[in-house]
């Protein structure tokens, strides 16, 4: 609502002095959105190990909803108040969160990095040996394999099968 307020004023012999003003009266200003944003309780950027989960955690004052997104999370509504686990992750991130309330909206992040996996490593045996192994001809043999830090095994040679369990034995192999 505005009011407009004008005064005049006068003195014998002189010219009338005036002045006005106007007053907007509307409604209070909102405060704006403020929003505190962690990882694992830091600020960030933090490390954690590879295939590891971080907690993300929140508060918010003065919001009226919040949008977690980043990774494997995509975009979701989430309370002005709590936490969320981004899952095991295998690759750095930056996690964001986006608090709106009537005096507008706010945003925060964190970059969460994930150390480098373990190396592969990979063990095959010909009857229990690390070889060379010498068959005499007409004996059968077998061969066994394990390995750790891999995610996928391909036995590539002699016939480039892929998708062979972690660790595994074939055998006994007939000479042909």
């Amino acid at each position: 609502q505005n009011y407009v307020y004008a005064l005049n004023c006068t003195a014998p012999g002189f010219t009338d002095a005036t002045d006005g003003i106007m007053v907007s009266v509307g409604a209070p200003s909102q405060p704006p959105p403020v929003v505190a944003f962690t990882a694992n309780t830091s600020d960030g950027p933090i490390t954690i190990p590879y295939n590891t989960a971080a907690t993300l955690a929140w508060t918010s004052l003065n919001a009226t909803n919040c949008t977690l997104s980043g990774g494997s999370l995509g975009s979701i509504s989430v309370p002005t108040l709590g936490t969320q686990s981004t899952g095991n992750s295998t690759v750095s991130t930056i996690y964001s969160i986006t608090c709106t309330g009537t005096g507008g909206t706010v945003a925060d992040s964190v970059i969460v990095s994930v150390a480098p996996g373990p190396t592969p490593v990979v063990d095959i045996k010909a009857n229990g040996s690390d070889g060379p192994v010498t068959i005499t001809n007409g004996t059968a043999w077998n061969y066994t394999w394990t390995s750790g830090g891999a995610t996928a095994c391909e036995l590539t040679s002699p016939s480039g099968v892929s998708g062979i369990s972690l660790s595994g034995s074939d055998g006994p192999i007939n000479p042909g």
